[in-house]
């Protein structure tokens, strides 16, 4: 069993804040009826017309933005109005790439609910739901629970089915063979073109290569060539996973070989970015490889024995040993930080004080350790963060340390 370090729910969190949907049209108070006493049975819902959501277009190609966007519209043929109560939205990923935790989440919007408001008799309300693309290929479906003021209950549900959009089509996955297992790579030119630094991306649990666009687009605008890398066991990639093992460090290195001979890559300056995971296979790349000129390392794993002591994060013991077994020397060949006396590459360390899945305190002692041993190291721990670190805490130290190392 895989532990669930992050999952489309965790995202669809956000959601409302990224881009809270904007009721369109002026309410009105229902008609008739008012709110019945809290705790009060509800009334069966009569035969008979039924309040209508729909979501119009039904069909959504995520934008260049990467967002979805689509109206949202309810109807209300009764002849009493009706009050929202809340709405809850399933989200369903079909796409064919495996990111280790469920494909399907359901999360419950307050805000939502209070857009669609009250609704009178024979009315309609429209607003428009703009949001972050979760996937590329799935469908959601919206809940839209409501009540006359009788206390009748009634339940409406929208659907739309999201379709890949532009970016997707034109960034389509590529493979390697490595150990004779398949190995998924997507590539971002940078928007300066050709003579531009090279940065590897590795996700972490809960993703593959094809969910880190956002952030492959970020780079691409700011001068840099993306090749994203999905591990063995992850998005399209032949597994099993081996938690950050030999087969995963093989897959990453030949991807970084195929960055470094892309036509336009500066192969003078290449960078590995890693998150979770994805941050210990970046740190293992450094101790391998002379020709990184950084690394970024969020939220990893640097000190497996450590981890497996300090995670509180249920099934991630038993995951491990399914991963990496039970043999020292499998957990210290994962650990980059018996590892620091051969790592020269500067080194950026991004972690959360409040990690319960991967300590800060083994954290820590890979950056002092790496800085005793004279590697440039650079590190910032952030107050009251968990594992997984929002855009608006480490975009800024992310791009001043790439361009003070790679745009030398």
């Amino acid at each position: 069993m895989r532990p669930r370090f992050a999952s489309l729910a965790s995202l669809a969190a956000a959601l409302l804040i990224a881009g809270a949907p904007a009721p369109s049209l002026a309410k009105k108070t229902p008609k008739s009826g008012s709110k019945p006493a809290a705790g009060s049975s509800a009334p069966a819902a009569p035969s008979g017309p039924q309040p209508r959501l729909i979501a119009d277009p039904d069909q959504v190609r995520a934008s260049e933005s990467l967002t979805w966007n689509t109206w949202l519209r309810f109807f209300n043929p009764l002849d009493v109005g009706l009050y929202s109560d809340s709405v809850r939205c399933r989200y369903e990923d079909t796409g064919p790439g495996e990111t280790g935790v469920s494909r399907v989440q359901e999360v419950a919007y307050a805000g939502m609910a209070q857009a669609f408001g009250a609704i009178s008799a024979g009315d309609s309300v429209s607003f428009n739901y703009g949001a972050p693309a979760l996937f590329e290929t799935g469908k959601v479906t919206f809940h839209l629970y409501t009540h006359r003021g009788d206390g009748v209950k009634y339940v409406s549900t929208a659907t739309f089915e999201v379709q890949p959009g532009p970016i997707s089509e034109q960034h389509p996955s590529e493979f390697l063979t490595v150990d004779g297992k398949k190995v998924e790579t997507v590539f971002f030119q940078s928007n300066k073109g050709n003579g531009s630094p090279g940065v590897l991306l590795v996700h972490g649990e809960g993703s593959q290569a094809r969910a880190l666009f956002s952030t492959a687009i970020q780079l691409s605008n700011r001068g840099y060539h993306v090749m994203m890398v999905s591990m063995p066991g992850y998005g399209q990639s032949e597994g099993p996973a081996d938690l950050m093992g030999p087969h995963t460090l093989a897959a990453a290195g030949a991807a970084l070989d195929r960055l470094k001979r892309t036509p336009g890559v500066d192969s003078l300056h290449l960078g590995a970015w890693g998150i979770s995971r994805g941050a210990t296979v970046a740190a293992g790349l450094a101790a391998q490889r002379s020709d990184l000129g950084c690394v970024i390392a969020q939220s990893g794993i640097y000190d497996l024995q450590a981890t497996y002591r300090g995670t509180k994060m249920p099934g991630f013991r038993e995951a491990i040993v399914a991963e990496a077994g039970s043999d020292s020397a499998g957990w210290k060949e994962r650990s980059p930080i018996v590892r620091i006396a051969a790592t020269h590459t500067p080194i950026l360390v991004l972690h959360g004080e409040n990690d319960t899945t991967v300590p800060a305190d083994q954290a820590h002692a890979y950056a002092n350790a790496l800085k005793t041993a004279g590697v440039a190291v650079e590190s910032s721990f952030f107050p009251g963060a968990g594992h997984e670190l929002t855009p608006g805490l480490v975009t800024r130290p992310i791009l001043i340390f790439l361009e003070a190392t790679l745009h030398h």
